[in-house]
């Protein structure tokens, strides 16, 4: 997605624009500074040059948060370190030791499938008890927080067509991103908000599924959308704004 933006933008140092509302039409001027008294200057411009600016500015704001998103994912993965069984075992006291292939074997048996994909599926099932639905939407769909109930609305509101929590299986583990967005030619964008990065059960289980996701070729800047709350539980609803606006934009919708 970061790509798509980057694309858009003509010019990385727009001009700024001034909108002045007259009795009898609307006009946008640029601003510019003259080399002689650095004095403010404006000039009356087309509104398709208007619209040009504008969407430089637009596009250099996306690429901004998506750039910065794409860190926050880069440092996320970063820190999840893949668990070797031997060496776990191997650095426990001799009282504590026993065979490990065993107690993989158990395992397997008791669930078919990876000892650590049955762990995440466990994983999952628990986070969706503790998580169960407690926020009503503008359509009467129950979801897990304020700012998922934010994020809702405004996605219902802009036309687009998507589902929550709509389950797709990956690498054997079935995962429910907070919203997935279908766009035209059979594109589908993921919307994960991470709102209890606060405790440090929720990170591990984060970190666990954006991996997987990565896995399976759902990435930042291209199918994947990552928000987070703020430190004091808010969001930035013109970010949400902006990030709508774009998906609109690709799916040809009127913003």
């Amino acid at each position: 997605m970061r790509e798509h933006y980057e694309n858009q933008i003509t010019d990385h140092k727009p001009l700024c624009l001034r909108l002045y509302h007259g009795k009898l039409e609307t006009t946008f001027s640029k601003i510019f500074y003259s080399n002689k008294d650095r004095r403010r200057r404006y000039i009356k411009i087309s509104l398709e040059e208007a619209l040009q600016i504008q969407k430089n500015h637009f596009c250099l704001k996306m690429v901004k948060v998506l750039t910065k998103n794409l860190k926050l994912l880069r440092k996320c993965l970063s820190g999840l370190v893949e668990p070797d069984p031997a060496e776990i075992m191997a650095s426990m006291p001799a009282a504590y030791r026993f065979s490990v292939s065993a107690l993989e074997e158990e395992l397997a048996h008791e669930e078919p499938g990876k000892p650590q994909q049955a762990q995440a599926q466990a994983g999952q099932n628990n986070a969706s008890r503790r998580d169960s639905p407690r926020v009503l939407t503008a359509d009467g769909t129950l979801v897990k927080s304020r700012i998922e109930a934010l994020i809702y609305n405004a996605l219902l509101a802009s036309g687009l067509e998507f589902r929550y929590e709509y389950p797709i299986t990956l690498s054997g583990i079935t995962f429910r991103p907070d919203f997935t967005i279908f766009l035209p030619k059979g594109r589908v964008i993921y919307w994960e908000h991470l709102g209890l990065l606060g405790k440090e059960g929720y990170r591990s289980d984060q970190q666990f599924k954006l991996k997987t996701y990565y896995e399976n070729n759902i990435t930042m800047g291209i199918n994947l959308i990552l928000t987070a709350d703020s430190i004091d539980k808010s969001i930035d609803t013109q970010m949400i704004d902006e990030i709508i606006r774009g998906l609109k934009h690709i799916a040809g919708l009127a913003a």
